[in-house]
């Protein structure tokens, strides 16, 4: 999405990633109920400082800022996204890490690969699909 962003943004894409005029990704920081908005915060470079002080647009984007440009954006523009838990906090990407895949896999294999997904006749044929889906899951898995 490019339409209705704050000065000096480029992008938001769906899952609320924002980026600037310079590519630079904004680091989520959180929300803020009352004004119901999602808060970004320009990110640091290598030395702690905001990438925004040595940013070739920061004279249209915040001349001001001392600290690196803070940005929020509303709720609305992202209404698929939970404010209570939203995907791009840390709290919610350090959940989905404990997931491993191999965990994935097996929901795969439980879910998606069920016994009404399997249609070949006799007990051979029926094994070999489920086989095959192994070994492609375990080749996946080992590059």
């Amino acid at each position: 999405m490019t339409e209705g962003l704050p000065r000096g943004m480029k992008s938001l894409t769906p899952c609320g990633t924002l980026t600037c005029g310079a590519d630079h990704e904004a680091e989520y920081k959180g929300v803020r109920n009352g004004t119901r908005t999602f808060i970004y915060q320009a990110p640091s470079d290598e030395n702690g400082t905001p990438v925004c002080l040595n940013c070739a647009h920061r004279t249209e984007c915040c001349p001001h800022s001392d600290n690196g440009r803070t940005v929020t954006v509303s709720f609305d523009m992202l209404p698929h996204i939970d404010p209570r838990n939203p995907p791009m906090s840390a709290g919610f990407q350090r959940v989905m890490r404990q997931g491993t895949s191999v965990e994935r896999m097996i929901k795969r294999l439980k879910c998606d690969l069920s016994d009404s997904r399997l249609t070949k006749r006799g007990n051979d044929s029926f094994q070999a699909q489920p086989d095959k889906t192994l070994i492609a899951f375990h080749i996946l898995l080992r590059n």
